[in-house]
């Protein structure tokens, strides 16, 4: 299956690239940019040993892989965690999943009344979550584009969205000033983290999905315990939050702030 899926994906990938108005023995230069360790690949490799592998680093310089084109602004991207499939979330409304080998464009999630500010796929890569300028977060299938939950509570944009590492839950902030803590399966609201005095700009979950973080306009960093919604401790610098994360063993966190620190 993974052959044909493979395949499938390189005949589009081929379709859009120069060497598709190519005569036909110039058809087989379009594996020289096409992932060496694919099916594809290694299956012409024996038949063409001296296709040239194009790298994709110029210098000191990181040359895109490719570049898709969107109809308007991007605000959130994000890749599945199998590396398959990117989600966007963008200034026209819509969710976009794309595959991430070809460019082309899976589904388009459409139910958001206002712009998309920040996606996120679950650690599984089952399901995405976005949240929009329309104060929602909504859940998506991965597989088929189909929304799965409306998350209505916040009442403002929601600025910020993260799955808990086993898929289980999902953190939300929002220009509310609140943090919320929603049931991934049911959609249910499970608790609501109130303390910020500004925009909340950032969440996350620790690893091992007992603590959240967040960062907001207040200058303040807090950290919650996620299965009660108890504030456990409050971190204050010189400027406004705006992106928060935990190491990989909930040891420390780095955020990032407009004081031009990290």
């Amino acid at each position: 299956m993974q052959n044909i899926h493979d395949t499938v994906n390189f005949v589009r990938y081929f379709i859009g690239s120069p060497a598709a108005s190519s005569t036909a023995h110039l058809y087989i230069s379009a594996l020289a940019t096409w992932p060496k360790q694919s099916f594809i690949s290694q299956t012409w490799i024996k038949y063409f040993p001296f296709i040239p592998s194009l790298t994709h680093i110029k210098g000191n310089i990181i040359v895109p892989l490719m570049v898709i084109q969107t109809k308007d602004w991007i605000y959130s991207v994000a890749f599945s965690h199998d590396g398959t499939r990117i989600v966007s979330g963008s200034l026209d409304k819509s969710v976009q999943v794309w595959d991430a080998s070809t460019g082309v464009e899976l589904y388009q999630l459409n139910g958001h009344t206002s712009r998309v500010n920040c996606v996120a796929f679950s650690h599984d890569s089952t399901h995405i979550v976005s949240g929009s300028d329309d104060t929602s977060v909504r859940v998506w299938d991965a597989s088929t584009g189909g929304e799965l939950h409306l998350l209505n509570g916040h009442t403002s944009d929601v600025t910020s969205v993260a799955f808990s590492h086993d898929s289980a839950y999902i953190v939300s902030g929002s220009e509310d000033l609140s943090v919320r803590v929603w049931d991934a399966p049911t959609g249910t609201e499970l608790h609501q983290l109130k303390g910020h005095s500004g925009w909340v700009r950032s969440v996350a979950f620790s690893h091992n999905g007992t603590q959240i973080v967040s960062g907001s306009n207040d200058k303040s960093m807090r950290v919650w315990d996620a299965l009660t919604g108890v504030e456990l401790h409050q971190s204050k610098i010189t400027h406004i939050i705006t992106s928060v994360a935990f190491s990989h063993d909930g040891t420390k966190i780095v955020s990032g702030s407009y004081d031009k620190s990290i």
